[in-house]
């Protein structure tokens, strides 16, 4: 599932740290105590787009475990997302998250895109990035 997030004018540590945030809470809505006990984190591949203090904005790809998950992806998001915007300190623009499926190889050619990145290799959010651990090469899950 793919996620665009719009944030306020802010610094790209503020928007790290939001995102971080954000990524707790939907972790905490799908995974439940599967996160806080084992922490248990879905995979997701942030791509942080556009300039300090004016128009900064997430594109997500986040792992969908259907069949595992307390709650859809999609709801765990809005409630996310909603839950943030009453935190003191949210850098979350009005403009709700722009939710939808998409095929990874779109969505891979749409992120790599060199317009609206000031820095191409400071685009992946490191700091928020999660990929599954012990993934070998050839291994298809």
């Amino acid at each position: 599932m793919t996620v665009t997030i719009r944030l306020t004018k802010c610094s790209r540590i503020e928007a790290q740290s939001t995102m971080k945030r954000l990524l707790g809470k939907i972790n905490r809505n799908v995974l439940g105590s599967k996160y806080r006990r084992y922490e248990k984190k879905l995979i997701v591949v942030p791509v942080l787009e556009g300039r300090e203090y004016l128009d900064l904005h997430y594109h997500l790809l986040i792992e969908n475990p259907s069949e595992t998950a307390k709650i859809p992806l999609n709801v765990a998001i809005w409630s996310a997302w909603n839950n943030e915007r009453k935190a003191p300190r949210h850098f979350l623009q009005n403009e709700t998250p722009f939710i939808e499926e998409i095929d990874r190889g779109g969505w891979l050619r749409y992120v790599t895109k060199l317009r609206d990145k000031e820095n191409f290799q400071d685009a992946i959010d490191i700091t928020n990035l999660h990929i599954q651990k012990n993934l070998r090469v050839g291994d298809h899950q």
